[in-house]
Formats: structure tokens, C-alpha cells, sequence
């Protein structure tokens, strides 16, 4: 199989990883991956970056397949050299690259017989605690899956209003963890990962389950109030702009100058193949709004600058910092601080990421934990670097 031109420009911050590289590009656009969930809302997330980063083949063994059309249509348009069907377990083959259970108690004999002898990946959720383990050698499956049972049983807390962040963090590890079992790269998490997004508890070991946060009224209206502006619609701002819409946030500002381009779509699930050459915060609207109608959208078509930064960030109440440089981060820091705002700073390369919560006056800002501008011919950046699309 020879990439073609467009499939080089498309996965090109793929390609240049020494990890992936061409031939593992072509690994992964010559492979299948088989997918056990309850419901595809829960398990989009995760299906839109095995799409976006070139699994040729997802086949999906879903409890509840409400709106699949929608969704197969949006997979296509996001890249179309991929695949996706729901099937049923009956008709389903053993030749697998990958099978991933998300959020889905299944017995052992069940997979082996799909698929003996490949990666497994359970990927699982419930309150605010998510859990992912993949199992290398089938003699383990059965241990791990009692693993997934206790963590159902022992963990009791109700439905919370961040169990759709875990559900999704967990299948955007089950994803990564398909792309390295595929490829042979890296190392897998071949004991169980335990999180908690309430207080970042990371363990090989069952956490015990905080008080949820759960969705009452009150919480919804906090939601719906909010005011939330992210800088930046690509890598970054595509997971945070989802997220938050599927959260019931009530307003999201959108900044960004730059237009759709074929080589942002290995991560950018915002966009898609038919909207290239569109402006980004306008690409990123229509998708917005099919996933929430009463999501109230404002787009900025331009670059953050000192001259508009003041008037951008004075009228939301959160910031999230989605850009893709340095002397712009540093940027709106300073706006961020000076106009008492919290910032949501993350930022990726490779297979790293860095996340912190920036409280003015309460923490350490951006330039106090990086006080050094360096000269911008130095440093890194996903285009020379690349990224793995689901980082």
C-alpha cells in the first residue's frame, strides 16, 4: 500500500513521528479495530479520533445504536479513508487488530471468540472515576474483566455531571491504546489505570469514590449561565469546545483566524474534508450546534492580538487557551490576569501533554511557571514535531 498525496499532507503530523512514520500509517490504515459499547453518545468521542488518526476499519457492537446515521455521516466526512459499521456480535469475524470494550461487562469466552489473541482494551466509567487496562496475553483476560466487574460493584456513586468526561477520557486512552498495540509502540498500561477527575488521583489501584457532583437544577442553571471563551479552534479547542457543549454550557466564544486545511483533520474533530477552506470558528459552529441546539455560539474570525484582547476576554467568564504558540500564550496570561479571569492552559507535541488551571492570585500564571520567552526559531511545534491525533 502507497500513500497518496493527500493521505501524506492528511496524517502528515503522523508521519513525521520516528514512532509512526509512513509505514506505520499504512499499519494503521491496513487495520481493523472492534469496538463492545452501551451506547454510541458515551463512545463518539472515542470513534471520532480512531477516524480522525486512520483506523481503516471500525466495527461497532453497540446495546443502544440510537442516531447511528448521524454519526456514521459525520466519521465519513471527518475521513473518509476510514470505515465505521455497526454490526452485530453474531456476524462478526476473529481478525482484529484491536478490540476495545467501553463502559461494557462482557465475558471472556465472548471476546476470545472475535478475537484470540489480540489487544484488548477495557475502557471503563461510572461517576467521576474512569478506569483502562489493556490485556496483551489472553490468560489475563479473565482477571482483568473481574477487574471491570469490581470497579462497577464497588463503586457506587450515582450518574455525575462529569461522568461524560470520564467516559470520554477513557475512551481517548482505549484509542491511544489501540494505536500503540497496533503498532508495537510504546509501553501499555498492562496493569489498571484508576482516575479521578474530581481530584486527579492517579492509581494502579481502586480509588474510592468522592461525592458526586450530581445534576440537579442547580447545577444545570450554573451551566446554562456560563460563559466560557476558547482561543483557538484546532488540536486543542476541538475535545474543549465538544466537551463543553454535551456539558449544557450556555455560551462559548470561539477565536480563531485560520481556515480548515486537510492536515488538521488527523486530531481536529470539529472539522471535516467537506468544510475545508472554511473558517475555522465557523466549521466548528455547525458542528456545535448539531450537538447542542441551545448552545449559544459567537465567532470571532481573528487573530488574538493586544488590540483585541481586552474586548475578547472581558465578557466570558472562563478562558481556554487552545493556540498554538508562544508569544500568544504568554499574551493571554497577561490579559487573563490582569482582568482577574481563570485560564484553562494545556498544550501538546508528540505523545505529551501538559494541563493546569491558572487561578489569578490564587496559583501561579503561565509566565511565573515559564518566565522565559525563548526565541520562537527554537522551539518545537506540532508541525515539525507532530502529534498523535487522540493526545
Amino acid at each position: 500500500m502507497i500513500l497518496e498525496k493527500e493521505q501524506i499532507h492528511r496524517y502528515m503530523r503522523h508521519i513525521i513521528m520516528p514512532e509512526v512514520g509512513g509505514a506505520g500509517q499504512k499499519k494503521l490504515l491496513g487495520s481493523s479495530v472492534l469496538v463492545y459499547c452501551k451506547d454510541l453518545h458515551h463512545t463518539a468521542f472515542m470513534l471520532y479520533y480512531l477516524t480522525a488518526m486512520g483506523i481503516g476499519k471500525i466495527d461497532c457492537i453497540a446495546d443502544n445504536a440510537e442516531d447511528k446515521q448521524d454519526l456514521q455521516n459525520n466519521l465519513k466526512r471527518l475521513n473518509p479513508d476510514s470505515s465505521f459499521s455497526i454490526v452485530n456480535a453474531s456476524s462478526v469475524g476473529s481478525n482484529y487488530d484491536a478490540v476495545i470494550l467501553l463502559s461494557k461487562l462482557i465475558d471472556a469466552a465472548t471476546v476470545d471468540k472475535t478475537a484470540a489473541n489480540t489487544p484488548k482494551i477495557l475502557a471503563a466509567a461510572k461517576g467521576e472515576t474512569c478506569l483502562v487496562r489493556t490485556v496483551i496475553d489472553d490468560s489475563e483476560l479473565s482477571s482483568a474483566l473481574n477487574e471491570l466487574k469490581d470497579f462497577y460493584s464497588s463503586n457506587t456513586a450515582e450518574e455525575s455531571l462529569f461522568y461524560f468526561p470520564a467516559a470520554s477520557l477513557a475512551g481517548l486512552l482505549a484509542a491511544i491504546e489501540a494505536v500503540k498495540s497496533i503498532l508495537g509502540i510504546g509501553k501499555c498500561f498492562d496493569k489498571p489505570l484508576y482516575i479521578n477527575l474530581l481530584d486527579y488521583t492517579f492509581s494502579n489501584s481502586p480509588i474510592n469514590q468522592n461525592a458526586s457532583i450530581s445534576i440537579d437544577k442547580a447545577t444545570s442553571d450554573k451551566l446554562r449561565n456560563a460563559k466560557v471563551l476558547i482561543v483557538g479552534s484546532g488540536g486543542l479547542g476541538s475535545p474543549a469546545a465538544c466537551m463543553l457543549a454535551q456539558m449544557g454550557i450556555g455560551k462559548l466564544g470561539l477565536v480563531d483566524f485560520d481556515t480548515v486545511d486537510i492536515s488538521n483533520l488527523n486530531r481536529q474533530i470539529l472539522h471535516s474534508t467537506d468544510r475545508i477552506g472554511m473558517p475555522k470558528v465557523k466549521s466548528a459552529e455547525s458542528f456545535l450546534k448539531a450537538l447542542n441546539l441551545n448552545l449559544e455560539i459567537c465567532t470571532y474570525e481573528q487573530k488574538f492580538s493586544k488590540e483585541n484582547a481586552e474586548d475578547l476576554v472581558q465578557d466570558y467568564d472562563i478562558i481556554v487557551d487552545g493556540l498554538d504558540n508562544l508569544p500568544t500564550r504568554y499574551l493571554l496570561n497577561d490579559t487573563c490576569y490582569f482582568l482577574k479571569k481563570p485560564l484553562m492552559e494545556a498544550g501538546v507535541l508528540g505523545f505529551n501533554g501538559l494541563a493546569t488551571a491558572i487561578i489569578p492570585d490564587k496559583g501561579p500564571c503561565y509566565r511565573c511557571t515559564f518566565p522565559e520567552i525563548a526565541d520562537n526559531g527554537s522551539l518545537p511545534s506540532c508541525s515539525e514535531t507532530g502529534v498523535l491525533g487522540a493526545v
